[in-house]
């Protein structure tokens, strides 16, 4: 036992010899036990305090000077101890939605002292992202030189975001048009036909699915939208029953 604890102690000086040198790198902090369970004591986040017991007689001299010692160097040893704060997210969350409210009560007083209406900080609602909307189609169909009155001016940065993101909702639909008038012409060049107005408009769905000339020539009955077969030609009739068996 007085191995163990005497082994324990070298390597607790060991820890507080390497905590004293600022240029050491490595403390052997799981040595022992003892120092595996005063890691945070030991240069640590704590504030701690050693008590050194000796024995004033000359029969206990060595051991008394070895401990004195080990206490001057633990003296070396600096602890930065900062207190740790528990934050609740719950309160952490209302704490946030209570300031940004704040904050936007400082920015419509700003906006009214500064004479600045019509500015929105909240979401937008369906219909003022349609009035975005327009205003970028009316901005897309402008001439050269009539693009900044089409656009108008920018009053917030929500404003902005908005506006990008209805842009890029414009371009999605734009890039989803073009794939389906891509797919429909690869179709068309499959069949071996002739792609027109029609027929893209029928394999893609964008527009009325009706055939060119004499209505009463198409396959089926004319919809709103649907797929264009095309026109069948006089020789393509169904075998019929009786035919199929004076064949065979």
């Amino acid at each position: 036992e007085s191995m163990c604890i005497n082994q324990s102690l070298t390597y607790l000086e060991q820890c507080v010899v390497a905590l004293s040198r600022k240029s050491s790198a490595h403390v052997p902090h799981r040595q022992t036990k003892l120092t595996n369970v005063l890691k945070d004591s030991l240069g640590g986040n704590c504030n701690t305090l050693m008590f050194s017991c000796i024995w004033g007689e000359s029969a206990h001299l060595e051991e008394t000077i070895s401990t004195l010692r080990l206490a001057q160097r633990m003296m070396r040893v600096q602890n930065d101890a900062a207190t740790i704060t528990v934050t609740d997210p719950v309160k952490m969350v209302k704490k946030q939605e209570r300031v940004i409210k704040e904050l936007k009560q400082e920015l419509l007083m700003h906006d009214a002292l500064s004479d600045r209406s019509g500015v929105v900080y909240d979401e937008y609602t369906p219909e003022q992202r349609e009035a975005l909307r327009k205003q970028l189609d009316k901005f897309l169909a402008a001439e050269e030189g009539d693009e900044d009155e089409a656009l108008g001016e920018f009053h917030s940065v929500r404003q902005m975001r908005e506006i990008c993101k209805v842009f890029k909702g414009m371009f999605q639909e734009q890039a989803e048009q073009t794939r389906r008038l891509v797919t429909a012409a690869s179709t068309m060049e499959g069949l071996g036909g002739t792609m027109g107005a029609t027929d893209i408009a029928g394999l893609t769905g964008l527009g009325t699915a009706q055939g060119a000339g004499d209505d009463s020539k198409l396959v089926g009955d004319a919809e709103d939208t649907g797929f264009g077969l095309g026109l069948a030609a006089d020789s393509a009739r169904p075998m019929t029953t009786e035919a199929g068996a004076m064949g065979s």
